[in-house]
């Protein structure tokens, strides 16, 4: 069994993917996928929707699966709070210094 980190530096999150080896082929086509930071309803693109999906997650409406939970943390402190919606907000805006150094 092995970890297989997946990352594309900057604006993409990184990822750690298991695979265990036993003699047969290993596909891991679906895995590969990499979320953008504050892309958290993974649709491509970084846009006013994520900012509403994060502040629904921060008033306990909405559940995230961990990826999102990691894209959702785009200042990397830790936390997906309102103030990742905040600077995905100012992103969308062209107006985010913080969220602008991911990418």
């Amino acid at each position: 069994t092995y970890k297989l980190a997946i990352f594309k530096p900057g604006k993409y999150v990184p990822k750690i993917v298991t695979v265990t080896v036993n003699g047969e082929n290993v596909t891991l086509q679906d895995t590969l996928k990499l979320w953008l930071y504050g892309d958290v309803n993974y649709d491509g693109s970084v846009n006013s929707r994520d900012a509403t999906q994060l502040q629904r997650f921060v008033a306990g409406e909405r559940d995230f699966t961990e990826e999102a939970m990691i894209a959702g943390d785009v200042n990397c402190d830790g936390e997906t709070n309102s103030r990742d919606a905040t600077q995905v907000l100012r992103y969308t805006a062209g107006d985010s210094p913080a969220f602008n150094a991911l990418r």
